[in-house]
């Protein structure tokens, strides 16, 4: 019984000094200033999920070339969210091998609409989502 207190207690003071540092961290400079990866709202595309598939279904151009070449691939694109949805920072995380697949992958993300911006503690933040975007032939 003594060892669970001194577990709990250890357990409790460490998740207090870790919130105690977080607050005094992120007091000081405005939300809008950062970039979280934690959140109490993640971005969202506007329509949600569904909406965005859509969009890539019908907004995607597949180059020529890597169609009558048969190139298909998975290309990984980052990108900032800031506070008013507006998409920036556009980068190419992980190529899917194929140059010109991975700039379609990269010029899909650059015409998106804007997003609904995450939130923390009620608030709008910067947030960075990592997109995959799919080629694959029918």
């Amino acid at each position: 019984m003594l060892r669970f207190i001194a577990l709990f207690l250890l357990a409790t003071t460490t998740a207090n000094a870790i919130n105690i540092q977080k607050d005094s961290i992120v007091a000081n400079i405005p939300p809008e200033e950062l970039t979280f990866v934690t959140w109490e709202e993640q971005p969202e595309f506007p329509g949600g999920i569904k909406a965005l598939t859509t969009f890539i279904e019908k907004n995607i151009q597949y180059p020529k070339e890597d169609c009558y070449a048969m190139h298909e691939g998975r290309a990984f694109v980052n990108f900032a969210i800031d506070t008013l949805g507006f998409i920036h920072d556009i980068k190419l995380l992980k190529c899917c091998g194929y140059e010109n697949l991975d700039k379609e992958a990269m010029r899909l993300v650059s015409i998106m609409p804007n997003w609904e911006p995450g939130t923390l503690y009620n608030k709008k933040i910067n947030f960075r989502l990592t997109l995959p975007i799919s080629f694959k032939l029918k």
